[in-house]
């Protein structure tokens, strides 16, 4: 799936629900999302406290959970700040995307690292999510230096899914538009 607004395009699942950024502008498209999708609200209001640091440019939703009581959908959400930064200062900035993101969804930092993608180097921050109804949640987010801007990819679902959807491969897999 190419997504111009963050020079990149990255495999998604093909029955999953796509919404660009200028979708995730509208006011509309955003309340059928959160009423649609559960979590979704959440995970839109996270976004929106990035402010002017980032901003949305595309998010994936699985429909098998639409309408469900299930307590977050199945997600893959990419949002881009115009600064790209490498080295140390992509250290800093993955801190501190990771404690804000930790703080708008209550998540718990459970792993970091500092890896290379094929759009450039990055920091893999690993957490697990609250309201997993017995299932336990969990998120793959990458800080990516990439050279559109500073990404940041996050994967979010039930930890089974997440296994499945093989967020590493989808990284892997991911790269710049031409």
């Amino acid at each position: 799936m190419a997504i111009p607004a963050a020079g990149i395009s990255l495999p998604v699942p093909d029955a999953w629900k796509l919404v660009a950024a200028d979708g995730l502008a509208d006011p509309a498209i955003r309340t059928d999302i959160a009423a649609t999708y559960p979590g979704a609200g959440r995970l839109l209001k996270a976004a929106d406290a990035m402010g002017d640091r980032a901003t949305p440019a595309f998010v994936a939703l699985d429909p098998s959970v639409a309408g469900t009581t299930a307590s977050l959908t199945p997600n893959i959400a990419v949002l881009v700040s115009p600064q790209s930064v490498s080295g140390l200062l992509l250290d800093f900035v993955a801190g501190f995307i990771g404690s804000g993101f930790a703080d708008a969804l209550g998540a718990k930092e459970t792993e970091r690292e500092r890896v290379q993608t094929p759009v450039g180097e990055a920091v893999r921050l690993k957490y697990s999510l609250p309201g997993g109804s017995g299932t336990p949640l969990e998120a793959a987010v990458w800080v990516i230096g990439a050279p559109s801007g500073t990404l940041l990819v996050s994967m979010m679902g039930p930890v089974d899914v997440l296994a499945d959807l093989d967020p590493g491969a989808i990284i892997a897999a991911t790269a710049p538009l031409p």
